[in-house]
């Protein structure tokens, strides 16, 4: 239940991703994919998010917390996931070795609670994907930690359709329907083919199909024609000679072998990227058609050598591509005050890829991420577990008010919380009558909001009250 505002990118990426386990740039002109139906973008409607922790990492630690060649078990994931995770963290210079402890805490806390779903019956456990998660963690970019460990893969729905459900995760072939803050939903099923679906309401079309024209349809299978990505089983719609006279012209489902000509970054085989493709970054037309070409191995690309990807790069280099063009050049990455991108920052969950580990991304550059007790403008600046308060316009701050402007770990129970991005510790929340962390309250004691509560639920009567159990 804690509310710090350090773990927002973490949030954002991998730590503490209630909707999934990454997020990811869309592409320039077909902007998201959608699973189990679309979305708002093609008249389709989205399962409800996920609302569990989403994270795992190795950096040294056993897939099976401890036993090599095992599984891991429902009572060792936890624990493993979050050793992982955290020291994963630490070593990319992420979260102070300070706040490991903090960081594991946090991710058990989460991590618990999807088992306590498994218990209730709502979900079940699976260690292959947990397994999965925690070997792929190991070989996770800095930028992309839990890449893929999404919750509804490790912990995946159980209920029948007809059941009571909490969100549509907890569904195993279906979403939750009519959820409202005292009572539980119930489990409805996909939309058949033809089913009504659409941003005015609708069933939800299964994974196997999408909304067209406010109808269930089933996807397209690659080579043939479409318009969006929802359309297509394999999630890609190419760009194939997309110009701006004729928008649509030689799309189709699927990817280009080597040699084919291309028009977006998405167009290609694996292994391959559209090189020489380049769009106008305004209207993000075509102006010159790519070609599919093999990639160079990973990591064997020298400072100024051409590449697709920052994978392509040797270590410490970065593939810097300008807006609108697909090929680039690796770059070392920056120390203090070097050019980066906050665009990069905001899609890789707050790190910016083209600084060095342990720096973000600002107005002025690439900045170090500061440690306990050093200097900084906002929490941006501080590493995650820390906060950096502010004093409060035209306020007067009490005598025990924190040290504003310096990177700061969350103010424990019966401290200040006076002052902007002041952050109570797990456990604790500002109560606005004393401007004092306290706390969490117990069930039946009187809230104005859920992080006030154990529980974390306030109820319509104004007190904490027990979560939906939904069983």
């Amino acid at each position: 239940m804690a509310t710090w505002s350090t773990w927002r990118a973490l949030t954002a990426s991998a730590l503490m991703a209630l909707t999934g386990c990454g997020v990811l740039a869309p592409g320039p002109r077909d902007a998201g994919t959608a699973q189990g139906g679309g979305s708002v973008a093609d008249g389709g409607t989205q399962p409800a998010a996920d609302g569990g922790s989403n994270t795992a990492a190795d950096g040294g630690t056993r897939a099976d917390g401890g036993n090599t060649g095992s599984l891991p078990t429902q009572s060792t994931y936890c624990a493993a996931e979050a050793q992982a995770t955290c020291a994963r963290y630490v070593a990319c210079q992420l979260v102070p070795a300070a706040g490991e402890a903090s960081c594991r805490a946090m991710l058990e806390e989460g991590c618990t609670g999807l088992l306590a779903e498994v218990t209730a019956g709502r979900r079940t456990f699976s260690a292959e994907a947990g397994a999965a998660c925690l070997v792929q963690l190991a070989a996770d970019a800095c930028s992309e930690i839990g890449s893929a460990c999404g919750p509804s893969a490790v912990f995946p729905g159980a209920v029948a359709n007809g059941g009571a459900c909490k969100r549509s995760s907890d569904c195993v072939a279906g979403t939750c329907d009519g959820l409202t803050e005292t009572t539980c939903g119930s489990c409805l099923p996909f939309g058949a083919l033809g089913a009504a679906c659409g941003v005015d309401g609708g069933v939800t079309c299964a994974p196997d199909a999408y909304c067209a024209s406010n109808a269930c349809a089933a996807k397209l299978m690659d080579g043939a024609p479409c318009a969006t990505r929802r359309a297509c089983s394999s999630g890609v719609c190419n760009y194939d000679n997309y110009l701006l006279e004729v928008p649509d012209a030689g799309r189709t489902c699927g990817t280009h072998p080597a040699g084919v000509a291309c028009a977006d970054l998405g167009d290609c085989d694996d292994g391959l990227w559209c090189a020489g493709y380049a769009y106008d970054v305004d209207s993000y037309d075509t102006l010159r058609d790519g070609v599919c070409t093999q990639r160079p191995a990973a990591g064997t690309v020298a400072v100024d050598g051409t590449c697709g990807g920052d994978e392509d790069c040797a270590s410490g280099l970065w593939c810097e591509i300008p807006d609108g063009y697909s090929d680039g050049r690796c770059a070392p990455r920056g120390g203090n005050g070097a050019p980066c991108s906050q665009f990069l920052a905001y899609f890789s969950g707050g790190y910016a890829r083209e600084c060095l580990p342990g720096y973000t991304c600002g107005e002025g550059g690439c900045a170090k991420m500061g440690e306990a007790g050093e200097a900084c403008a906002d929490s941006s600046g501080c590493k995650y577990t820390l906060d950096c308060p502010q004093p409060l316009d035209g306020g007067t701050p009490p005598a025990n008010a924190p040290a504003y402007g310096v990177c700061s770990v969350p103010v424990a129970a019966g401290g200040s919380c006076y002052g902007e991005e002041v952050q109570c510790a797990q456990g604790a929340f500002c109560d606005p009558a004393t401007i004092t962390c306290v706390a969490l309250l117990a069930n039946d004691a009187a809230c104005t909001a859920n992080g006030q509560c154990a529980s974390g639920r306030c109820g319509s009567s104004g007190a904490c009250a027990a979560p939906l159990t939904c069983q």
